[in-house]
């Protein structure tokens, strides 16, 4: 039996129907339960369970060995929080040596232990990517990650209207506000916005007119549903996803000569520019809110103008992965902005990394425009909020990356697995 015989007959054993492996099901499992922090044990959820378990399987499956680690196009993201543990844990113990640490212990240990998880993560679906590329039909993960999220929204929406918690867990926010079973808004706003795109890129892909009309009303139901969360982030990231996509789409669409679809692409970009320049304080006024996110008292504010003077005492490698943010004696606070909070743990030598990797990611994404508009909402986050510990995020950008990478018929060449899934 030769190797490429021999990994679709193990590829077969962890087949749970035709069109759905073990390692799928736990990928839009943990998806689907990623919003719903409320059904979380301490720091466990059926999201870190399901890629604990993806985890010990994927290593069984690639017999533990990290193929294709060189290749370029694998484990980026896999590369980038490794990369930026180590710069942390350096940092941590430099402080820790010179006699001036900064921030808990306490807190430290967690933002290690929640790297390490999300490390963990992405590492398992990297090293089954590169061992076997048709263990993982992204085209599969897309679709049962949108259908099932989606449901699950309307249904947990309909019941919210006429009682306000379920089996004593609260359904809205101040008793107004959409946040099903949910600590805050956030949790279930960044997973929604990105995952309500998905039905954008598939609207693209399906032939079926039918199937395209059923898609379309569940985006529109996530648009609405979304809207009544009350995160300006999400509806800043909505709207801006949903522009780019219409230029993407356009562009794909017209029968036109590339020159005259760059002349429209760009008169569109000028039209837009113009509109906001002609409408600026309302448009500066939308940005405050979003990414202050009417917070009150300017605590975002203070709290950024804080984290960016405490970096620049150790400018280069940080303070390590704790809260570093001291706003009254020995209490420290989270940055809530994904840069400064890189910044602040492992330097501008941990952001120049983290920025490196983020570019070879986006970069990809380029070349499938719809895509990359649906992880703009990730990208309003990244710039308001802090995403670092946020594992559920990093896989739908894991998610929409080997989409990309499929859709462009771009993998490696030595895997000699032929080419199936994407045909």
């Amino acid at each position: 039996m030769g190797r490429a015989e021999a990994k679709r007959v193990i590829r077969l054993s962890y087949r749970i129907t035709k069109n759905l492996n073990l390692f799928e099901a736990l990928i839009v499992v943990s998806i689907l339960f990623a919003p719903f922090t409320k059904l979380r044990f301490s720091f466990f959820g059926v999201t870190e369970v399901c890629f604990i378990i993806l985890f010990v399987l994927g290593m069984i499956y690639t017999g533990g060995i990290l193929h294709s680690v060189k290749n370029p196009k694998f484990y980026i993201l896999s590369k980038c929080f490794l990369i930026l543990i180590v710069i942390m844990l350096f940092s941590w113990a430099v402080h820790i040596l010179i006699g001036d640490p900064s921030g808990r212990t306490s807190s430290a240990v967690f933002n290690l232990f929640s790297y390490i998880m999300v490390l963990a993560a992405l590492l398992s679906i990297d090293s089954i990517v590169a061992y076997d590329r048709n263990t993982l039909n992204w085209r599969t993960i897309m679709d049962l990650c949108f259908y099932s999220l989606s449901v699950a929204f309307i249904i947990l929406y309909i019941i919210s209207r006429s009682q306000s918690t379920l089996f004593g867990i609260r359904l809205l926010y101040y008793g107004k506000l959409f946040c099903p079973l949910a600590d805050n808004i956030h949790q279930v706003s960044m997973i929604l916005a990105p995952v309500a795109f998905f039905g954008v890129v598939m609207i693209t892909e399906k032939r079926s007119i039918l199937q395209k009309l059923i898609i379309l009303a569940l985006t529109a139901a996530n648009l609405y549903i979304g809207s009544q969360i009350g995160s300006d982030k999400y509806d800043m990231g909505m709207v801006l996803g949903l522009i780019a996509a219409a230029i993407a789409i356009i562009y794909k669409v017209l029968e036109l000569p590339k020159t005259e679809k760059r002349i429209l692409i760009l008169l569109i970009v000028t039209l837009v520019a113009v509109l906001v320049l002609l409408n600026y304080g309302k448009v500066a006024d939308a940005l405050v809110d979003a990414f202050a996110e009417r917070d009150g008292h300017g605590a975002r504010s203070s709290l950024y103008s804080l984290a960016l003077e405490k970096s620049t005492k150790s400018i280069l490698i940080g303070f390590g992965p704790a809260s570093h943010i001291e706003v009254s004696a020995g209490s420290y606070y989270d940055a809530h902005q994904t840069l400064l909070a890189v910044l602040l743990q492992s330097g501008l030598l941990g952001l120049g990394v983290f920025l490196f990797f983020l570019y070879r990611v986006f970069r990809q994404l380029l070349k499938t425009p719809v895509s990359l508009a649906g992880t703009i909402p990730i990208l309003i986050y990244l710039l308001g909020g802090d995403l670092l510990r946020r594992l559920p995020v990093w896989i739908i950008l894991m998610i929409y990356y080997y989409h990309s990478l499929f859709r462009t018929d771009q993998m490696p060449q030595e895997i000699t697995i032929p080419h199936t899934v994407y045909t």
